[in-house]
């Protein structure tokens, strides 16, 4: 577990709250999608699928929340091979701009490409195949194994990962506050400590709390 702190302007909260009463930006604060909310998975699940399409074979399914303390949707990747070549493939949540984003599928660095890599992810799934449904579940029982002193729990990121032996394991990470801690004003910046814990997930669904 390490801990660390996370800066906020100001003046970015308050240009913020006049454009919201000029409705501006209405669209950008109605939320994104949650990756730790129950009642998420399936809008969760069907984004995954319609910019990955169902039945592409991947080593990796990686779902990272949008900020430090924050649960909203930002990014998803996927990482495959074609032809014997390490590929991934970014998806970005853009909340209040014009659009999304899915990029172009992106070849891994040469270096990267070597039989030394290549020999340890020879294993695949379908992403329609990955337990989407289990994230928020997994959630729950990973907070009850943080120490007590901690509170303000998110879900910062999740990766799916296909060994060899087409068996899919987890990792991935909390984050939270220390109670009594609160926030603290650094000139124009608010300052608030943050707290990583990172999980394992086993093929049996077991969890280990790593730091």
């Amino acid at each position: 577990m390490k801990k660390y702190s996370y800066l906020f302007n100001i003046l970015f909260v308050l240009s913020t709250i006049f454009m919201t009463a000029c409705g501006e930006i209405e669209e950008a604060l109605e939320g994104g999608l949650e990756i730790n909310s129950p009642e998420k998975m399936g809008e969760l699940r069907q984004l995954v699928e319609s910019k990955f399409g169902p039945e592409k074979e991947v080593f990796a399914l990686k779902i990272y929340a949008k900020d430090h303390l924050s649960n909203d949707l930002y990014n998803m990747s996927v990482g495959y091979l074609d032809q014997g070549l390490q590929y991934s493939q970014n998806y970005y949540v853009e909340l209040g701009l014009e659009s999304d984003k899915l990029e172009d599928p992106k070849q891994a660095s040469k270096s990267f490409q070597r039989p030394f890599f290549l020999k340890k992810l020879q294993g695949k799934a379908k992403v329609k195949d990955f337990k989407i449904e289990e994230i928020p579940g997994k959630f729950e029982e990973a907070m009850q194994m943080v120490p007590q002193e901690y509170e303000g729990f998110v879900l910062h990121e999740w990766e799916y990962k296909v060994n060899n032996q087409n068996e899919v394991t987890a990792d991935f990470m909390l984050e939270g506050t220390k109670k009594g801690e609160g926030s603290s004003r650094q000139g124009r910046m608010v300052v608030t400590n943050y707290y990583q814990f990172k999980f394992a997930m086993d093929k049996a669904g077991k969890l280990t709390l790593k730091n």
